[in-house]
């Protein structure tokens, strides 16, 4: 699984906290560059006109469409922070189903499932079929065996 971590909650708090001041603060700047277009007219020479217009417009659109983006994204990170909390919510339903499956399926052969509770000295050393066939005699690995030199 990835190291990333998702937090609903932190990403609720970004939309309903974060995100509406920036967009504020871009509503307040779109507004100082609409007045500003406003005033233009006199502001600048008639050589200049022409690009400082084009330059407003694309300041203005660009501004006025940041803002709007803006108001829109903490829609949009409620969903996301929903949308995390339906799919960590999905995957601890198959973590747990997957480990009722290892449970049933390990305990006919002699494994011992840990829980939060069990420590590793308590659980019976897990069978091994290797340690027949390697010679190791008693069919655990958590048992020692005496080395035999030739």
């Amino acid at each position: 699984m990835s190291d990333r971590n998702f937090d609903p909650d932190a990403t609720r708090e970004v939309a309903d906290t974060d995100v509406p001041a920036i967009a504020s603060t871009y509503d307040g700047l779109s507004q100082v560059v609409v007045d500003a277009g406003e005033n233009l007219e006199g502001g600048v020479s008639k050589e200049m006109q022409g690009v400082f217009t084009e330059y407003h417009l694309l300041l203005r659109n660009a501004v006025v469409e940041t803002t709007e983006n803006l108001e829109r994204l903490s829609d949009s990170l409620l969903q996301i922070a929903e949308d995390d909390e339906l799919a960590e919510g999905e995957i601890v339903q198959e973590l747990n189903a997957l480990a009722d499956d290892v449970e049933t399926a390990y305990a006919e052969q002699g494994y011992t499932p840990m829980t939060a509770e069990t420590e590793s000295a308590d659980l019976a050393p897990a069978p091994s079929e290797y340690d027949n066939e390697l010679g190791g005699g008693s069919g655990t690995r958590s048992e020692a065996q005496p080395v035999q030199e030739n």
